[in-house]
C-alpha cells in the first residue's frame, strides 16, 4: 500500500506542492488578505515585534549546523558567498539600473525603482537554498554555512546598504537606533535558537523537525499581516500590465546575476561544487526575514505595500528558475567530473 507514488497524478501534485509551498502559501494569504484584512491588520499592531522575533528564534533551531566542522575552513568561499550577495549584487544593480534610470525606463514608473534596491540589500535564505544546492550536486556545507552566516549579518549590513544607496537624510540619522533594534530583535532570538539545539544535542534532530514546521506557518502568518499592513496603507492601485512588466523585469534581473556569479566563480576558478553553491546561495533573496526587516526598518510607512512587491516577486521567481535551473547546474557539475577523469 505505502504512500502515494509520486508516478500519479496524486503523487505529482503532492510532490510539487512539497517544493513549492512557498508560492502556493505566498498566493493564498494575498487573497485572504484581499478578502478579510481586519484580523491581519489586529495582528501585526499587536504581536508584530512578538512574531519577528519568534521567527528568527525558530531560524536558529532550525538550522542544521552539522555541516559547519567541515565548511568553516574555507573561509574565503564564505566571505566571496557573502560579499556577492549582500554588497555586489545590490551595488551592481544600483550603479547599472538606478542611477542610470534604467529600471523606470524598463517599468514605465519609477515607484518601485527604491524598493527594487532594498529588496536586494536583504540576505539570502536560510533554507530553500540549502536544498536547491543539495538537488543541484553542489556543496551543501558552504551553503548551510553561509545561511547563517547570512542571518547574522543581513540584519547588519542590510540597513547599512540601504543607508549608502537609496537611505533619506532621517534615515541616516536614526541608523544606529534600528541596527540596534534589529539586533535585539533579531539576532538575539536566532542566538537563543542555535543554542537550543546545541544545549540538548540528544534532542536537536526532533528540535529541528519541529522548528523548521512551525516556521512555515509562522511565515505563512506573517506574509498574511504584512499583506493586509501594505494593503491596507498603499494608495497605489497596481495594474495588470505593470505587475506582468515587475515580474518580468526582475526575472531578467535575477537571471543575469546568476550568469555574473557563475562567471565570476569561473573567473576565480572556484572549485565547481562550491561554484554551485555560490551562484545559488549568493542570488538568492529571502522573504519572510526581509518582510521583518523592512518592517522594522520603515514601520509605519506608507510604502510598505510597495517595498514587499519586489521581495515577494523576486523571491517566488528565484525558486521557479532554480528550479529549472538545476539540471543545467547538475550538468555543469558532471561535464567537469568527466573531463578531470580523462585528464
Amino acid at each position: 500500500m505505502g504512500g502515494l507514488s509520486i508516478e500519479t497524478p496524486s503523487g505529482y501534485v503532492n510532490a510539487a506542492l512539497k517544493r513549492h509551498w512557498i508560492l502556493v502559501g505566498t498566493g493564498l494569504t494575498f487573497a485572504l488578505a484581499l478578502y478579510a484584512p481586519s484580523p491581519g491588520l489586529y495582528l501585526f499592531e499587536v504581536f508584530k515585534n512578538a512574531f519577528v522575533a519568534l521567527l528568527f528564534f525558530l531560524v536558529g533551531s532550525s538550522l542544521d549546523t552539522k555541516s559547519f566542522s567541515n565548511g568553516l575552513v574555507a573561509i574565503k568561499v564564505h566571505l566571496l558567498c557573502q560579499g556577492i550577495n549582500l554588497v555586489m549584487l545590490p551595488g551592481a544593480y544600483f550603479l547599472f539600473f538606478y542611477m542610470t534610470g534604467l529600471d523606470a525606463a524598463v517599468l514605465r514608473t519609477s515607484l518601485f525603482s527604491k524598493p527594487i534596491v532594498i529588496s536586494l540589500c536583504m540576505p539570502m535564505p536560510s533554507t530553500t537554498g540549502v536544498l536547491f544546492t543539495e538537488v543541484a550536486g553542489g556543496d551543501v556545507s558552504v551553503a548551510v554555512i553561509n545561511a547563517s552566516i547570512g542571518n547574522i549579518l543581513g540584519p547588519i549590513v542590510a540597513p547599512i546598504m540601504i543607508s549608502l544607496l537609496v537611505a533619506d537624510k532621517q534615515f541616516h540619522n536614526s541608523l544606529g537606533s534600528k541596527v540596534v533594534v534589529l539586533a535585539g530583535r533579531i539576532l538575539v532570538p536566532l542566538a537563543i535558537g542555535i543554542s537550543l539545539q546545541h544545549s540538548v544535542p540528544q534532542y536537536a534532530a526532533k528540535i529541528r523537525r519541529y522548528s523548521s514546521l512551525a516556521l512555515k506557518s509562522l511565515l505563512l502568518l506573517l506574509f498574511y499581516m504584512l499583506f493586509c499592513e501594505g494593503i491596507s496603507k498603499s494608495n497605489v492601485d497596481l495594474t495588470v500590465e505593470t505587475t506582468v512588466l515587475v515580474i518580468l523585469y526582475l526575472t531578467t534581473i535575477h537571471i543575469g546575476f546568476l550568469a555574473l556569479i557563475w562567471w565570476l566563480t569561473g573567473i576565480l576558478q572556484v572549485d565547481i561544487r562550491r561554484r554551485i553553491a555560490i551562484t545559488i546561495m549568493g542570488s538568492q533573496k529571502t522573504e519572510g526575514k526581509a518582510f521583518a526587516i523592512i518592517a522594522v526598518l520603515y514601520h509605519g510607512s506608507t510604502d510598505l505595500g510597495i517595498m514587499m512587491v519586489p521581495v515577494i516577486v523576486y523571491h517566488s521567481m528565484q525558486m521557479v528558475r532554480v528550479c529549472v535551473k538545476i539540471n543545467l547546474l547538475k550538468y555543469c557539475r558532471m561535464h567537469e567530473i568527466k573531463l578531470l577523469l580523462n585528464l
